[in-house]
């Protein structure tokens, strides 16, 4: 498991995790989290998240607002359980993009800036 980085501009993120062990990368900080323990994300907060353990990793996520973001999520392990994704579990650039267009406003990289994204987007 391990996330590409990224943020929410209007939503907080709360990752409790379950069991096993998960490196956090917080605005250029390092977390490291395990069972029991609670890491948040503010929104607008540039992050992302690996397994650095032996063992699976469960947790659980709370996003507020929740705005779109299950829509988001159903598209994204849709494209994954139709075997629609690569080893990194992202669809092609294409899919991709029309996927990230639809949900600009829940998800999107910290670099380059957010006009710079949507006119690569729209391309």
């Amino acid at each position: 498991m391990s996330s590409e980085e990224q943020l929410h501009p209007h939503q907080s993120e709360r990752f409790e995790i379950l069991f096993g062990e998960v490196e956090f990368k917080l605005a250029g900080e390092i977390v490291l989290a395990r069972a029991g323990d609670v890491v948040m994300v503010e929104k607008g907060t540039p992050h992302q998240f690996r397994n650095i353990g032996e063992e699976d990793v469960r947790f659980r996520t709370e996003v507020r607002p929740a705005l779109s973001f299950e829509t988001f999520l159903e598209t994204m392990f849709g494209f994954a359980s139709d075997g629609k994704t690569n080893e990194k579990g992202m669809p092609n650039p294409f899919h991709l993009a029309v996927i990230m267009d639809e949900h600009f406003d829940l998800v999107r990289l910290p670099f380059p800036s957010a006009w710079m994204q949507r006119i690569g987007l729209a391309l």
